[in-house]
């Protein structure tokens, strides 16, 4: 019998816990979004930064595609990152990209 992987959410907070992150402090939390083309991905940066990321970046990938990534100081809390991913993909699949997860500084 396999057991059922766990959210990629919650696969992240797992890692922050086991390498000694204090997940009840704010930390530089960063999120990842590929678009096919640069306009998309421009449209992506807007509508993100009005998500409370005002630094999002956009520059061309290596694959050809078109990178989204910023960040934003936030506490990793489980509920408000799950939410916070749903709709970043929601916002991805819309401009016809890819929402590719988020990560953390370990804050401890």
């Amino acid at each position: 019998m396999s057991k059922t992987p766990a959210d990629p959410d919650s696969l992240v907070i797992e890692q922050l816990r086991a390498a000694g992150a204090d997940l009840d402090q704010a930390t530089e939390v960063v999120v990842y979004l590929y678009f096919p083309s640069k306009d998309a991905a421009v449209a992506a940066a807007q509508q993100v930064r009005e998500m409370g990321f005002p630094g999002m970046r956009v520059s061309a990938s290596a694959d050809d595609s078109w990178a989204c990534i910023g960040s934003r100081q936030m506490v990793p809390e489980l509920g408000t990152i799950r939410e916070l991913s749903r709709g970043l993909e929601r916002l991805a699949n819309a401009l016809g990209g890819e929402y590719d997860g988020w990560e953390a500084a370990v804050r401890q």
